[in-house]
């Protein structure tokens, strides 16, 4: 018994001598509730592998990055995630219209610093990071197209007609063909309500 304890306080001794180094991963909140009771190891020590460092080329493949999208009228703002830095505007655009279909993508320019982001260049040709702020302006909306509306005179006629009906040839052949349907007597009365009507 007399052993054990002496075993235990030289560990000790030589454990406390010795410096802690913790995992990147560590968090001391999660562990402090626990009460470990820990047995002395007395198993052979293994080297880890040493890490070796990715290529620049693989970090920005696997590395993805996240935009603030602001709008200055109306005031707005909201944030594009999961963008990778080989993603060109023209894909951002899309994201855009999908997150907020209020913005056509063929009404959009996207600023950076007052630069206007040209849609065939990626997101890493103008070093954006994580949490760069990119400006949303609106280009102004297409002209409706205006169709050939025919215009019309004062009694929904088109104007050819109307202005037909000014003609006093108008009048002469139209008073023949009344003539020619009903009496001589009522051809004037008829005329005159006809004339009264369209004036």
């Amino acid at each position: 018994m007399v052993e054990e304890s002496q075993f235990i306080q030289n560990y000790l001794g030589a454990l406390s001598s010795r410096s802690v180094r913790f995992g990147e991963d560590f968090n001391p909140r999660a562990i402090l509730h626990l009460r470990l009771k820990r047995k002395p190891d007395n198993s052979p020590k293994i080297e880890p592998e040493p890490k070796v460092a990715k290529t620049t080329a693989d970090e920005t493949r696997e590395e993805t990055i996240q935009v603030t999208i602001k709008i200055v009228k109306p005031a707005s703002q909201f944030i594009i995630a999961r963008l990778s830095p080989d993603d060109t505007i023209s894909t951002l655009k899309k994201r855009i219209y999908q997150q907020q279909s209020a913005y056509p993508v063929g009404r959009q320019r996207l600023l950076i610093r007052g630069k206007v982001l040209a849609d065939n260049k990626k997101l890493s040709d103008y070093n954006v990071a994580n949490e760069t702020i990119i400006h949303l302006m609106l280009s102004a909306a297409p002209k409706a197209v205006v169709e050939d509306v025919p215009i019309t005179g004062r009694f929904g006629v088109s104007l050819a007609t109307e202005q037909a009906i000014d003609s006093p040839d108008f009048w002469s052949a139209l008073e023949a063909t009344v003539a020619s349907k009903v009496s001589a007597q009522d051809t004037p009365l008829i005329m005159d309500k006809l004339k009264r009507a369209l004036a």
